[in-house]
């Protein structure tokens, strides 16, 4: 077992000698055992998912390579500790960050590694000198824990993530307990990289692009379809999302019944695949033909199951709040669907911050996981989450899977597609004149950078560690294909500040969540 706070209990010490005698397979035993606390350290520290990758990559070349310095009476585990604790206290001097170097005195501290991290950063703060104190307080990096009157979390968070778009730019910026950390890279046959993530709080990994198949069926025929899934696998997407109601039939569940077709080929599509589904939407007209309660819960899984060809669904989502259901009646179904081995997780889709809150508020009373996501309307023209629903996410652990990222094609490079003669739809050229200057603006932007439109919308959503995986919704390979550039694009500060101009966040704009958005 873990000890409370303190990562995996430590390998045997025969491990460790057999890696100090350069054995390949000791080595990887030690990766495997302490890589994802120390990262996830390493996060709460430097308040960077991608250079606290880094710094873990560092910290375990440094370890390795200088096996021959530990010595006897230091455990392995301390000694890795040490070495991360040297490598944040480093990130944090760094002059590119902006960041005062305020643990230059607490690093020795850090290195002694206790059992608990909050221990270990509690005995840092100790040594830390008033003016340092002062200097966090006043940058609003949790001053009440410093105090000792609040439970000392993530208190070494930053102050003002600039280069993080969304409701994570506030004095508040976010408490760094373990969420939503990039986990591993691995290369599709053409030598392309795909990104893992955590899906919010739980162990279950996902790919950073979510495959949307809306459009199975109505626009892309079955064969396509199946095209598009095979190429999905390809170049490593696992997460895939659909719904009952897709197919736009009513009853039929055509979408989920064109994926089931496609899993019962074998060959380890249904295995490779983290499929999410939802329920909500009319599926017939007599009474509980829609809606959430006990009984569409039961009814609707079990037609879902049948059109998908599977046992099990991973993602159980609901498609709208259901107002008039009280929670412990979903929460009593959704458990039972749990216990019966029907689905793993429920979540959410559309819903308020207070609901998340309430949901899984609720959820806790029952000793139940509750929702551990939330799919909502999300890109850079439509940021409204950001007032309440982004740092209810936060706050609970929900990974974030945005719909419609690239503004149902407006921010595809509409303004370009027009001028070529392509023809939109009427709700998306209604969108584009509404919105034209600030597409002007956004595709000048977009060319002076080099990348197009479609890319640059996704990767300012990838940039948000609340958000897990965007939808891709591809009508074609080709649309697909293109998708997967965005996961390579860093967006420059320079650059977040001009989108920023060009799509102000609610209120006052500049990501704000409630209530600085719109009080003090």
């Amino acid at each position: 077992m873990s000890q409370r706070g303190g990562g995996p209990d430590p390998p045997p010490r025969e491990v460790v000698a057999r890696a100090k005698e350069g054995s390949a397979e000791a080595r990887a035993r030690l990766i495997d055992h302490y890589y994802q606390p120390v990262r996830t350290f390493l996060r709460r520290q430097t308040g960077d998912p991608e250079r606290s990758d880094d710094l873990a990559h560092d910290t375990f070349v440094y370890a390795l390579a200088h096996l021959d310095e530990l010595d006897r009476d230091t455990s392995f585990r301390a000694w890795l500790y040490r070495i991360a604790c040297s490598m944040a206290a480093q990130e944090w001097r760094r002059p590119e960050r902006g960041r005062t170097a305020l643990l230059t005195d607490a690093a020795e501290v850090l290195a002694a590694a206790p059992s608990s991290t909050d221990e270990l950063v509690r005995n840092a703060l100790a040594e830390l000198s008033p003016a340092q104190r002062e200097a966090l307080e006043g940058h609003g990096m949790y001053g009440e824990s410093i105090s000792g009157r609040a439970p000392l979390v993530g208190v070494l968070r930053p102050i003002r993530c600039r280069g993080i778009p969304g409701g994570l730019r506030g004095a508040w910026a976010r408490e760094l307990h373990y969420h939503n950390p990039v986990s591993r890279r691995y290369k599709d046959i053409e030598g392309e990289r795909m990104d893992y993530t955590h899906l919010g709080r739980t162990g279950l990994q996902v790919s950073r692009l979510c495959l949307g198949t809306m459009n199975f069926g109505p626009q892309t025929s079955e064969a396509d379809s199946f095209k598009i899934m095979e190429r999905a696998h390809e170049h490593g997407i696992n997460f895939f999302d659909t719904a009952n109601v897709y197919g736009w039939k009513q009853g039929e569940g055509v979408t989920e019944q064109i994926v089931g077709r496609w899993f019962a080929q074998g060959g380890g599509r249904r295995e490779k695949t983290v499929i999410a589904t939802k329920l909500y939407g009319t599926m017939s007209d007599w009474p509980n033909g829609q809606g959430v309660n006990a009984l569409t819960l039961k009814r609707e899984c079990e037609a879902s199951l049948r059109r998908l060809q599977t046992d099990y669904i991973d993602i159980y989502q609901m498609h709208h709040i259901p107002r008039g259901t009280p929670w412990e009646e979903i929460w009593q179904g959704m458990e039972t669907l749990v216990r019966e081995g029907k689905i793993l997780y429920a979540a959410s889709s559309n819903f308020a911050g207070w609901q998340i809150a309430q949901a899984n508020e609720t959820a806790r009373q029952r000793h139940f996981m509750g929702l551990v996501s939330e799919q909502s309307l999300y890109n850079l023209n439509a940021r409204m989450v950001e007032l309440e629903v982004i740092p209810a996410c936060e706050a609970y652990g929900l990974g974030l899977i945005p719909w419609s990222p690239l503004g149902a094609g407006m921010l595809g490079g509409a303004l370009r597609k027009a001028s070529e003669g392509r023809r939109s739809s009427e709700q998306v050229t209604k969108q584009i004149e509404a919105n034209r200057p600030k597409l002007e603006a956004y595709e000048g932007l977009c060319r002076d950078l080099g990348e197009q439109p479609a890319d640059v919308a996704l990767a300012w959503l990838l940039r948000n560690p609340v958000v897990t995986a965007p939808i891709t919704g591809p009508r074609t390979l080709e649309q697909l294909d293109n998708s997967l550039h965005a996961l390579d694009i860093k967006l420059s500060d320079e650059t977040l500040d001009r989108l920023e101009e060009i799509f102000p966040g609610p209120g006052k704009g500049h990501g704000q969540p409630a209530p600085e958005a719109y009080a003090w």
